[in-house]
């Protein structure tokens, strides 16, 4: 399997398997490049709230206005953007208002990996997620995030009546 260059993330390529690991080890370093920018671009106190705020939304409690309210806290301090969608099978385009260098999503629940068929990712232009039969099931095209549902292989970024949240960074 591939590597990125910088970070060392995963690149999956059509031959490669598809390993839990390999998307936990991601996102391990995933949060790592998170506590970076929260230690040296942010104050304490706009961490605080972010956290509690996305506390709010891992427990399925927040709505799109506190997404908002979570988005304009954070403004100016930090360069990522926060979201979520609720997965509708098939394909769907997230607009995100800017093209993102990359973004993480996760099914809500917290499962870093797999719960059930939806998967968690990573995912920056040029730099898809693929099924082990070469389907790009999440993506970056111009301003959106793209999320395919499934195609038989266990893996789904869009899986029917599912909520995900994702972080855009800028």
């Amino acid at each position: 399997m591939k590597k990125t260059n910088k970070y060392k993330l995963s690149q999956w390529e059509k031959s490669d398997r598809i390993v839990m690991e390999d998307f936990n080890s991601d996102n391990a370093k995933v949060e790592a490049a998170l506590a970076g920018l929260e230690s040296s671009k942010a104050d304490q106190s706009a961490l605080a709230a972010a956290n509690a705020a996305l506390t709010a939304l891992q427990s399925a409690k927040a709505d799109k206005t506190t997404t908002t309210s979570l988005q304009s806290q954070l403004d100016g301090k930090v360069s990522v953007t926060l979201g979520s969608y609720y997965g509708t099978g098939g394909t769907q385009r997230i607009s995100l208002g800017f093209t993102p260098k990359a973004v993480w999503f996760q099914p809500k629940g917290g499962d870093l990996g797999f719960s059930g068929f939806a998967a968690s990712g990573f995912v920056a232009p040029g730099y898809p997620m693929r099924s082990s039969s070469g389907l790009d099931i999440a993506s970056i095209s111009g301003n959106d995030l793209v999320v395919v549902s499934s195609d038989g292989n266990r893996i789904d970024a869009n899986r029917k009546d599912t909520y995900y949240y994702y972080v855009a960074f800028r």
